[in-house]
């Protein structure tokens, strides 16, 4: 299943990565209504399992405001320590 062994993934170099989502509202609205019922969308989230210690970074805006992500493995970093990466 995985491409590489435990170990080598345990000592692959760590990198970082940065994508952009763009802006969201073009993607996800804010409210759905159909026949029976109207939904709204207060928030949201995407998941990501990350094998390596790779650090994905994304931005994006939703409703006018920048947000920004980093997805990481917590075999090898510190919620506090990728916590400063997004600030």
């Amino acid at each position: 299943m995985l491409e590489v062994s435990i170990e080598q993934a345990i000592q692959a170099p760590a990198q970082t990565g940065l994508s952009s989502l763009k802006v969201i509202d073009d993607r996800l609205k804010s409210r759905y209504t159909g026949a029976a019922a109207t939904v709204e969308i207060e928030g949201w989230w995407m998941g990501l399992c990350m094998l390596t210690r790779t650090v994905l970074t994304y931005i994006w805006t939703r409703e006018g405001q920048l947000h920004m992500e980093a997805n990481y493995n917590e075999a090898f970093y510190e919620k506090s320590l990728c916590g400063t990466v997004v600030g």
